[in-house]
């Protein structure tokens, strides 16, 4: 899938390594975020957070759309009802 608006990541790049790709809306998160470059760490609460500054190394981080899937035990599962996917629904 090409992206819909040039210069954006609205849409899905090819990336055969995320099987879940997240299209941002520009709702609010709560996240806990490591620098990779340096190990500074925090917690953001916030609206339309599409980039982080770390204060330890001031370098700038742009937020990707892929997310990592983890196979995890059904009997294990403690959360809310997953949602489902792919089938004959095909959603």
């Amino acid at each position: 899938m090409s992206n819909k608006r040039k210069g954006t990541t609205w849409a899905a790049p090819n990336e055969p390594d995320a099987p879940i790709f997240i299209q941002w809306k520009g709702t609010n998160v709560c996240m806990d975020v490591r620098c990779p470059k340096c190990g500074d760490h925090g917690h953001i609460d916030g609206d339309f957070v599409y980039a982080v500054e770390c204060r330890g190394c001031g370098t700038l981080w742009k937020l990707g759309q892929a997310v990592s899937m983890v196979e995890f035990p059904r009997d294990a599962w403690g959360g809310c009802d997953p949602w489902p996917f792919g089938g004959e629904e095909g959603t």
